[in-house]
């Protein structure tokens, strides 16, 4: 919840920046109090590795928060998206083709999130959604494996 909060608040205060404030005064108290969640975000992300171990009917379990949301991701991409780089990236971040008998999709590789751009070509052959997630679906799969979806 509040790793959300601060995702929306930052982007509805850089957004608020660029659209809405006048002055160059306005746009850079906004932008510092953007950085204040990012920077809010950060250390929200380091409770990602705290964990417990506790021992229920005589067996250890092991417990892990996890990365739930990849924040260091979200991060990177928002400095990109807003023009606000000051650094090295947290994540590695990639693009490459996929070839598809419709045409290329982009792949986008943010860590371990990867993100598919298939606009273009659902827009010019008229494909559902359904449709391109299953030839994503298809193509990231070995060929040798079978490949369901749920009705």
């Amino acid at each position: 919840m509040q790793v959300m909060t601060e995702m929306e608040m930052a982007w509805l205060k850089a957004s608020n920046a660029l659209y809405f404030c006048q002055t160059e005064g306005e746009k850079e108290a906004k932008r510092q109090e953007v950085e204040g969640h990012l920077t809010a975000l950060g250390v929200l992300n380091r409770r990602s590795v705290e964990s417990i171990q506790v021992t229920w009917q005589g067996i250890d379990y092991y417990f892990r928060r996890g990365e739930y949301i990849n924040i260091p991701g979200f991060i990177d991409e928002f400095r990109r998206y807003w023009d606000m780089e000051t650094g090295e990236r947290h994540v590695p971040r990639w693009e490459e083709m996929l070839d598809t008998s419709y045409g290329p999709i982009k792949l986008l590789r943010v860590g371990e999130t990867v993100l598919f751009d298939w606009y273009p070509i659902a827009r010019q052959w008229d494909l559902s959604d359904r449709h391109i997630i299953w030839t994503v679906r298809r193509l990231l799969t070995p060929a040798e494996e079978p490949l369901y979806m749920s009705g």
